[in-house]
């Protein structure tokens, strides 16, 4: 596809994070020969630019990336997007959660090719009659930051966090909000998934609504409507419940860390003391400036099981240890205490196990410096933009629904 003109949606990212990937991906598209064109959300001039890329798409057909590339609300509309309406052909390209996105992807386009970012979505929408994504590829890559990045032996930040957490009381308020059956199908959900990071949110959420005839209501959308809204919200809060549970019970652990944390929420844990500096949400390429100056960046894992989050290779491309829950892409691509550093969910120790680590500078250094240049070999975002291209390149399916 060199040459050709490649289409980017840039929707609404909470402190920019998904706002800069898509600045990235669209440098290293554009390193690939490729034009791009980004429609961003937030502009004001939001519906010239969807004029323009009528003009260009009748010239050159694009091929758009979708997906985690940002959501606006628009894009979701009745199940469609900017990109169906226009009939371009597209990458519909999954990261977060699918659960919501069931109804879109029902609406049999011949055009449009469907990628996930996970092994668990993958299966989650196998559950569909018919319904088989293209192929799992990343939706994510790296890039060193802009500027020079401080030797490893004078860093002077010793932990870097950017990770917000949600007060108690408002997974509470949100868990009491819910319809009875729906509440006790979440909590159901919670008890088996938290302790257990490898067990997909869905995989447990389908068994205990499986008396309910979960499978005939994927089976028969059209008659279920009703019931796929009642499964999308379960299963759905069960996600976002389980993210906040896992960071909210280790956040005193991490407060208790030299650390720097950015984030929101932190207030509403309640420690005797704290170690860690809070600063506050900031912007993401504020947070990829910090991690030039950090000997470790500590990540939680959301529920993601097969996949790695978004700051993996920024962090490591700028030279800091990388600290995280393992799961499956981590184990494979990276070896651990050699590229990378795993912590478990469960611990009780973090602190004691930092300080390990941090006592051992000459070790420290050699991780940065193994887990950089992995990354530097196999996760850039020019790594990402061949791959995506090749996959638009590859023939297009007539439909994704059978039967």
């Amino acid at each position: 596809m060199t040459g050709s003109l490649v289409g980017l949606f840039k929707g609404q990212s909470q402190y920019g994070a998904v706002r800069a990937h898509v600045d990235d991906l669209a440098e290293a598209l554009r390193e690939e020969g490729c034009r791009t064109l980004t429609l961003d959300y937030l502009s004001d001039d939001f519906l010239d630019q969807i004029m323009h890329m009528v003009q260009q798409s009748q010239q050159v057909p694009p091929a758009f990336v979708h997906g985690m590339l940002g959501w606006g609300s628009e894009a979701k509309a009745g199940g469609r997007s900017l990109y169906d309406v226009l009939g371009c052909p597209f990458i519909h390209h999954m990261q977060d959660q699918p659960y919501f996105l069931h109804p879109r992807l029902l609406h049999p386009i011949a055009q449009h090719k469907i990628a996930v970012h996970d092994s668990a979505y993958e299966s989650y929408l196998q559950r569909i009659p018919g319904l088989t994504p293209d192929r799992r590829i990343l939706t994510c890559g790296g890039s060193a930051p802009p500027e020079p990045v401080l030797p490893f032996e004078v860093r002077d930040i010793d932990v870097l966090i950017s990770m917000s957490v949600t007060p108690m009381a408002e997974l509470t308020a949100q868990l009491a909000a819910l319809p009875y059956a729906q509440r006790r199908l979440v909590k159901a959900i919670i008890e088996e998934v938290l302790d257990t990071p490898d067990v997909a949110v869905h995989d447990v959420g389908f068994r205990l609504m499986a008396k309910f005839g979960i499978e005939t209501w994927y089976a028969e959308p059209d008659k279920h409507a009703g019931h796929l809204l009642f499964a999308r919200q379960v299963l759905t809060t069960a996600y976002v419940q389980i993210h906040a549970l896992r960071r909210l019970r280790l956040a005193p652990q991490l407060l208790e860390l030299p650390a720097i944390i950015h984030g929101s929420g932190w207030e509403s844990i309640d420690v005797p003391s704290s170690r860690a500096v809070l600063r506050g949400p900031v912007d993401f390429r504020e947070i990829q400036r910090l991690t030039g100056r950090s000997r470790i960046a500590l990540n939680v894992m959301p529920p993601v099981n097969d996949a790695p989050h978004d700051r993996t290779f920024y962090a490591m491309l700028a030279g800091a240890v990388y600290l995280t829950d393992p799961n499956d892409f981590f184990r494979r691509e990276y070896w651990e205490g050699d590229e990378i550093c795993y912590f478990d969910l469960r611990t009780t120790t973090l602190v004691d196990e930092v300080q390990t680590l941090l006592a051992d500078s000459v070790k420290l250094t050699e991780i940065a410096a193994a887990g950089c240049a992995t990354t530097a070999e196999r996760h850039t975002w020019r790594h990402r933009a061949r791959e995506l291209l090749a996959f638009a390149e590859a023939p297009t399916p007539e439909c994704h629904l059978v039967g």
